[in-house]
């Protein structure tokens, strides 16, 4: 085993089987001395079992350190007892690792809200508590002068990133899970804590009831450096990394890793914006808006930089082609000079500092691209007309 994890103590949690199974054998063969969680239920959140111990077994067998939990990280007294455990065995708690999950999957017309509570209370309240207790934990140690650094690693979907047809449900604890991340990332920073969520993929029990025919595996049922594209244990290496020292500026990241490939998530940011300068907004109006400046869905035409169309002799020109700076035009790169032609051949109509839709046509007429250098001297020209 190598020094990656040495010292370090960690809490995964639904650490029996597939995903979670997949990091405590990974932090474990890292040097880290891991507390595996695991109520034994069903995918569906059924029943009980003493499932963790097979994972003990495991990393027993390879030489690490092990001692398995099977409480519900939903409940408030079970995770408690869950961090004394852990404390108990090794003195502390260095790492958790919220995995733990189940699924319910239901088109929403057809789930109950029991359906929907359940994963919430797992996957949601499950996460919440065990980030809390935790820090309360880090907290004190903190306020006691020690130094110490901490990880927390959640889990987060495919599904809770954009949406699966069938999990109204499981998509939305994995998109709260990451809401909880991003926040915890900034509150617990000053203490040295840093806060992730993954986004893992393989053939799990979960996975397996997406569809007829598919079969789950297990991480040890591989060669430990074997690569299979659906490995639960796939991301287990980036969550040992981010577990580890190297990582302790990384937090409030998402990262998928999905096969053989890590992805960064850039998340949801501002994308299109449109002001209503200082005024209310008109509902009456504000289509237009929307579907020019935002959604794209229409064309707005040429536009002034203080708003509004190009005009030319009290006519609004229309839209045609784009003509932008160092086009093409005759062969040689040409500055973006424009002239308008108009409909009757009269020209001499300034077009000035034309920021977006550039050129227009149609019954009033048209604005072409000059030659190379040209300002456009002449009838049926737009003389000064700007570069673009």
């Amino acid at each position: 085993m190598s020094g990656l994890l040495d010292g370090k103590v960690a809490i995964v949690t639904g650490a029996a089987h597939g995903i979670g199974r997949g990091h405590a054998l990974e932090l474990a063969r890292h040097g880290a001395q891991v507390v595996v969680n695991d109520l034994g239920t069903s995918v569906a959140g059924t029943g009980a079992g003493r499932d963790a111990d097979r994972v003990v077994e495991l990393i027993q067998k390879a030489g690490g350190a092990a001692v398995a939990d099977y409480g519900d990280i939903a409940n408030e007294a079970a995770v408690t007892a869950l961090f004394d455990r852990a404390a108990g065995a090794f003195g502390q708690v260095d790492v958790v690792v919220n995995n733990a999950g189940i699924v319910r999957d239901k088109v929403i017309w057809n789930m109950t809200a029991a359906d929907f509570d359940l994963v919430m209370r797992v996957h949601v309240r499950g996460t919440w508590l065990t980030t809390r207790e935790a820090a309360r934990r880090w907290r004190a140690r903190a306020a006691a002068g020690e130094g110490f650094t901490g990880r927390i690693i959640n889990t987060t979907s495919g599904a809770g990133l954009s949406g699966n047809f069938g999990q109204s449900n499981y998509a939305t604890a994995k998109a709260a899970i990451v809401g909880l991340t991003l926040t915890t990332s900034l509150e617990l920073y000053r203490l040295g804590v840093t806060v992730n969520a993954v986004g893992p993929g393989g053939m799990t029990r979960l996975t397996a009831t997406s569809a007829a025919g598919m079969e789950s595996f297990e991480p040890d049922e591989l060669d430990a450096d074997e690569y299979h594209p659906m490995d639960p244990a796939g991301s287990s290496p980036l969550v040992a990394w981010l577990a580890s020292d190297e990582a302790q500026h990384v937090t409030g990241q998402v990262i998928r890793a999905i096969h053989d490939k890590i992805y960064l998530m850039g998340g949801w940011t501002e994308g299109a914006t449109i002001s209503a300068g200082e005024k209310r907004w008109d509902a009456t109006t504000l289509g237009t808006r929307m579907a020019t400046d935002i959604f794209r869905t229409r064309a707005p035409g040429l536009r002034l930089p203080g708003g509004g169309a190009v005009r030319a002799g009290g006519v609004f020109l229309e839209r045609d082609e784009i003509f932008g700076p160092g086009r093409k035009h005759g062969g040689e790169d040409a500055p973006g000079f424009l002239r308008f032609v108009a409909a009757d051949g009269q020209g001499g109509v300034p077009v000035q500092h034309v920021q977006q839709q550039l050129a227009v046509g149609g019954q009033f007429g048209r604005v072409e691209p000059g030659g190379q250098g040209q300002r456009g001297e002449g009838p049926g020209t737009c003389p000064d007309a700007g570069q673009f």
